[in-house]
């Protein structure tokens, strides 16, 4: 589907029998449909929704919608929010979502917020959005927080490693170097777990200077399945490189 106006249509009560619908959209614009269309969709049980472009509607189009979906059972969701007057932690996703989702069991999430920030903003910490996890059903979850330009600069500063110990699949195909290179460096965090990497390949490249840096194998050793977007045939330095695949 092109745009969140395609998803919409189908929800718009005609098909009642829908119970599973996964969609990956390549934008979500604004919609008037929206405003139109509060009715609930009672016999929806599983919904996915995946976009990789930045959104910059969130509480105007994906809040609505998700709320109409009052007897979910599963939900997945993959967004990139960007400027947002505040990040989206836990206590939002249970205030504003879940709550209206009473027979929900499984919720399976990748949620980013992208700022701007100055010296006025305060800045959090992983710690700071894990918190607001700790009262909600959903206890597996990840966060990580930080200031690109500080990160990205200052090569001295001195960050904990995190452990990602229940992650399996990565995908950060649309993410920008610093993204890419924040996940795999064992000086930044620990994987110990992951078995499907989905990334760019000439930025995989770029972070593992073509397969060769020692500071990013111990992140890839386990991967055993390696996507990305471009049709491409593995040099003998990818499989040594990843021993898993």
């Amino acid at each position: 589907m092109v745009d969140i106006n395609d998803c919409l249509s189908i929800l718009d009560g005609r098909l009642k029998q829908l119970t599973t619908f996964i969609v990956q959209l390549k934008y979500i614009g604004d919609s008037s449909s929206i405003s139109r269309n509060m009715d609930e969709v009672h016999n929806l049980k599983y919904f996915s929704l995946t976009c990789y472009e930045y959104i910059d509607n969130y509480d105007d189009v994906i809040v609505p919608l998700l709320r109409r979906m009052t007897h979910l059972e599963k939900l997945t969701l993959y967004l990139r929010v960007l400027n947002r007057s505040s990040f989206i932690n836990g206590t939002h996703l249970h205030n504003e979502i879940l709550v209206h989702m009473p027979q929900l069991h499984t919720f399976i999430f990748y949620i980013s917020t992208e700022n701007d920030i100055n010296e006025s903003v305060h800045r959090i910490s992983n710690d700071d959005i894990q918190q607001t996890f700790t009262h909600t059903r959903y206890a597996r979850t990840g966060c990580m927080s930080w200031d690109v330009h500080e990160w990205k600069y200052d090569n001295n500063s001195t960050f904990s490693v995190i452990e990602y110990s229940h992650l399996i699949s990565l995908d950060i195909k649309r993410v920008y170097l610093d993204y890419i290179a924040q996940f795999l460096l064992e000086t930044k965090a620990h994987l110990p777990r992951l078995t499907e990497l989905k990334v760019n390949y000439d930025q995989l490249k770029t972070v593992t200077k073509n397969f060769t840096r020692d500071a990013t194998r111990r992140n890839c050793s386990k991967v055993e399945r390696l996507i990305v977007e471009e049709s491409t045939v593995f040099s003998k330095d990818v499989y040594q490189y990843f021993p898993s695949l």
